[in-house]
Order: C-alpha cells, then structure tokens, then sequence
C-alpha cells in the first residue's frame, strides 16, 4: 500500500532490502509481525501516533536509500503522517511477498486512498501476484500495501509510487 504508505515517501531508490528495526513490545502481541496483516494494522497503528521510531520498526528499506528515521522525519517535515480512518481488508502472499489491502478513507504524507472493497488490488482473473505486487509499489493511490518477509518477521516494502 505504497499508498497507505509513509512508504511512498520513504524511498524512491531501489535496492536490496534492510530491516528498519525490530518488533515492538507491550500490550501487543508477542510479535506483531508474524503474518502480513498483523503487521499491516500494528503499521497503521503507528502511523495514526506519527512516532517515528515506532513506524519504523514495521518498514523495511531499501539498505541504499538511509536510514528509515531521517528518511521518515524529512518526508513528515511541516505536514502529518496520517489522517483519517483505515483498516485491514484481505491479503495475498506469495513466498516472501505480500499485498495486504487496506480499507477506509485516509490520507497518508499528503497522498488520499478511499476504498471499500477489502479485496481491491489482489490479483484475480488473469492478474498475476507479481503483476499486483509490481502495481501495488508503483501507484501512490492503491489501497495495497506491498509487504516483504525478511526471517521471520514481516514489513511494509516501499515502493517507487
């Protein structure tokens, strides 16, 4: 969900992916990034409370774009990270990669998604995973969010859009 992405702004660059940081702990689970749509909603969590460090520990970047912290602080600079109301719809997982999608109407670094259908963006029919993985990272407007596996745990994956 580039989109739902302080991913969008985080990185342009592509690259070999490096963990931002790790799991989180307290009244959450005891690791909230086992599976894609955990992940996905601790993300969303943690942008509703725009601290960066907690955003941080959901993203996975580009290992040549910087360090996630300075790269998120540059793209909040003089505007919030979130506004609005979003949810986690259905996801698709394809080895290491997944699209989780996101539902509701928000905005995120100034870029607004508005969808109902908690299946929008997965592939179907003749669309490949690799294809909606592909279009998921490209368009700022989706209402996907790519997703990447490093060992155990999962991330959001940011993209080019």
């Amino acid at each position: 969900m580039r989109k739902l992405m302080v991913c969008c702004a985080l990185a342009a660059t592509a690259g070999g992916l490096a963990a931002c940081g790790g799991s989180s702990s307290g009244g959450a689970p005891a690791n909230p990034q086992s599976d894609p749509k955990t992940t996905a909603s601790a993300f969303i969590a943690a942008l509703k409370t725009g601290d960066i460090a907690k955003i941080c520990t959901y993203v996975s970047i580009p290992s040549k774009a910087g360090s996630c912290p300075d790269l998120l602080g540059q793209a909040l600079a003089g505007r919030g990270a979130f506004s609005g109301d979003a949810a986690v719809g259905n996801d698709a997982v394809s080895g290491n990669e997944a699209l989780v999608v996101t539902t509701g109407s928000f905005s995120v670094l100034g870029s607004s998604v508005s969808n109902s259908d908690p299946n929008a963006g997965l592939p179907s029919g003749g669309t490949s995973f690799a294809a909606a993985y592909s279009a998921a990272q490209q368009d700022s407007s989706s209402p996907d969010l790519a997703m990447v596996k490093v060992g155990s745990d999962w991330f959001v994956s940011p993209g080019t859009g």
